[in-house]
């Protein structure tokens, strides 16, 4: 029998507890580290909740022991993950790989300083990774080929969906695409178009539930019978007459009252402490369209 690398998580959050969990049901022996008891104990009992048992430490040098494989979860600042790098620097093995969990920090910066930067990348779950499949893998320009190879094989172990990056921008592939929907639609809210909800339901009963299985490239190509060239030929002036009539392309939306405006909205519909009840709701939903598409 082969004995799976270990895995240290180093941050015991949501997105830390909820790495661990995949790698621990993947197989690998798994270690937290948290610098807040608190913390550790929280991810300690959701995890023995979730069936799986980890070593949870707030000794850095302990997690990293062994470790194969690091994923970096601490809070989304640039001074807090830099001073993580520095302090685990001492104890990664040599040939060891770290992936940040950061959404929006370019790899570049984040790694220009770590000693250890050939064998880093950006490694951005969609939350929660347990949940939700895709990850993005961008490399910084010090990243080498094994590492970024290595790291996709890993993902792609335990069940993860890896999109690998050809370039970086700010907030990579899935933020891009998350707010140029999200600020279409707060714009659509603000001025008057629709209510929240039914924003929502243009998601939720629409493009959702095409878009759970197949990307906007495939939609478009299956609705047509000549295929994406036709599609495009059909009705691409028909989405140059909308990008440049987009609402989102007024700033306004943010700046107002409108975000009150949804929030009192969502609160008429859930109450704020029916929140994790509808959270857990939310992710068996998910996994049970999950083994939908597995069996496709």
């Amino acid at each position: 029998m082969t004995t799976k690398p270990k895995v240290a998580l180093i941050g015991a959050g949501q997105i830390g507890r909820s790495w661990a969990l995949l790698f621990a049901r993947a197989g690998h022996p798994v270690a937290v580290q948290d610098i807040d008891p608190a913390q550790l104990d929280g991810a300690g009992n959701w995890l023995t909740e979730k069936g799986v048992t980890v070593t949870l430490t707030t000794d850095l040098g302990r997690a990293l022991a062994g470790a194969a494989y690091v994923q970096e979860n601490t809070p989304e600042r640039l001074e807090i993950k830099q001073a993580t790098f520095a302090a685990l620097a001492p104890h990664l093995a040599s040939d060891a790989i770290l992936g940040s969990s950061t959404s929006a920090l370019e790899p570049d910066v984040l790694f220009a300083d770590a000693p250890f930067r050939d064998r880093a990348l950006v490694v951005h779950p969609t939350n929660p990774p347990h949940v939700l499949p895709a990850v993005e893998l961008a490399r910084s320009q010090w990243t080498t080929d094994a590492a970024l190879t290595e790291t996709r094989r890993l993902m792609q172990s335990i069940g993860q969906d890896p999109l690998v990056l050809k370039r970086v921008l700010p907030g990579f592939v899935v933020n891009r695409l998350q707010a140029a929907l999200v600020n279409e639609a707060m714009a659509l809210v603000a001025q008057g178009v629709a209510d929240p909800d039914e924003i929502d339901i243009a998601v939720r009963s629409a493009l959702g539930l095409r878009w759970a299985f197949i990307g906007p490239f495939e939609t478009m190509d299956l609705n047509s019978a000549g295929g994406f060239e036709l599609y495009a030929q059909t009705f691409g002036a028909m989405f140059n007459t909308l990008r440049n009539d987009l609402r989102a392309r007024d700033p306004e939306a943010w700046s107002t009252d409108t975000p009150a405006r949804i929030g009192a909205a969502r609160r008429a519909i859930l109450p704020l402490d029916s929140l994790p009840a509808r959270q857990a709701w939310r992710d068996a939903q998910v996994l049970r369209l999950r083994a939908l598409k597995d069996t496709q």
